[in-house]
């Protein structure tokens, strides 16, 4: 008898329940083209919240850099100069940076050949070039020489910079504001730049 009542009643309670679903269909029909708004909430996520972190995401973005140019200095530098291991250019909006791997500290001469070298490399015509190959049209605005004497690639040993604007306004383009890569800049110190590179 038990068994009977307990199946009559959940009989019972799911005939009410589907009324119940039933007389609120027939009262609130739900309105043709209309999204429920758990929906609306994500695609209004979605369109306002996505484009914006795409957009500063994109600024961080770091390409790997190989130009002619790049490998002729890379060859140069392997027939030239003793302990070179490689050099390694990724351009990060609007900069470009170029480490060179070395074997051990290299001699004072040894170290000014590089930098010799890296400043005959780094003109405005080669940079454009660089801005080409990454599809970036305004000038470059700071080179960065990153010169690593040991296994650890994370940080380098000796670091160096130019500018090609001698200010930071890149708007700016009088020939009282464009250096043109010419000053290099020993990064870290206080000390004045380094001598100017050849014109």
């Amino acid at each position: 008898m038990d068994e009977r009542m307990e199946r009559t009643e959940r009989t019972e309670r799911t005939e009410r329940t589907e009324r119940t679903e039933q007389t609120r269909r027939d009262v609130v029909p739900p309105i043709a083209g209309r999204i429920p708004l758990k929906k609306r909430s994500i695609i209004l996520w979605g369109v306002l919240v996505l484009p914006l972190v795409a957009a500063l995401s994109a600024c961080s973005v770091t390409h790997g850099v190989k130009t002619e140019t790049i490998r002729a200095a890379a060859k140069s530098m392997k027939k030239n100069l003793k302990g070179y291991k490689g050099l390694y250019c990724t351009f990060t909006r609007p900069d470009v940076t170029c480490r060179i791997d070395w074997k051990g500290e290299p001699d004072p001469d040894t170290h000014a050949a590089v930098l010799t070298a890296v400043k005959a490399f780094v003109t405005p015509e080669h940079m454009r070039e660089i801005a080409r190959s990454v599809n970036w049209n305004p000038e470059i605005s700071e080179f960065h020489l990153l010169l690593n004497t040991d296994d650890n690639k994370t940080d380098a040993e000796h670091a160096y910079f130019a500018r090609y604007y001698k200010t930071s306004d890149a708007s700016d383009d009088s020939e009282a504001n464009i250096d043109a890569y010419r000053t290099w800049t020993e990064e870290g110190t206080k000390a004045g730049p380094l001598e100017t590179g050849s014109d």
